[in-house]
């Protein structure tokens, strides 16, 4: 049985299904992927993980959390480069508030520094990196969030 699309271009009520096979081409707004959210572009997902890893310096650990939660479908590699820039930061939060605490002991005049600066450099070779489309595994941390 075939039917035909309605002459007075009223909806057909096939409730958002493709055509059944056979009863030509699907119409020209029906997206080929299927059902659910699009799938990102190359660039799309370059700006997301740009996000994830630079969007700290703007926010905190916030950025990586949002950018994880807003691709999850949509971008496999994304969202492993948010969540690996989500455990960095919480990571490197950690390591700062320890830092701050040592400045009681007066070491933390030298470790807080260094921690400032590893957090500043990682991210950066983190952007870079993952930006070129290679996927970035952050040194020094602790792998909170999978």
């Amino acid at each position: 049985m075939t039917t035909t699309p309605p002459e007075d271009g009223q909806p057909d009520n096939n409730f958002g299904l493709p055509p059944p096979p056979g009863s030509g081409p699907p119409p020209p707004d029906f997206p080929p992927y299927g059902f659910g959210p699009r799938p990102f572009t190359q660039s799309e997902t370059q700006s997301w993980v740009l996000a994830a890893h630079l969007g700290p310096l703007l926010i905190g650990f916030l950025a990586p959390l949002i950018v994880m939660i807003l691709v999850d479908k949509r971008s496999a590699f994304a969202r492993q480069q948010a969540v690996e820039a989500l455990n960095f930061q919480l990571s490197f939060l950690l390591y700062a508030i320890v830092a701050a605490f040592s400045l009681l002991l007066l070491i933390g005049l030298l470790l807080l520094p260094v921690v400032g600066v590893l957090w500043l450099v990682f991210m950066v070779i983190a952007a870079v990196r993952s930006s070129n489309g290679e996927p970035y595994r952050y040194p020094l941390t602790i792998r909170m969030v999978t």
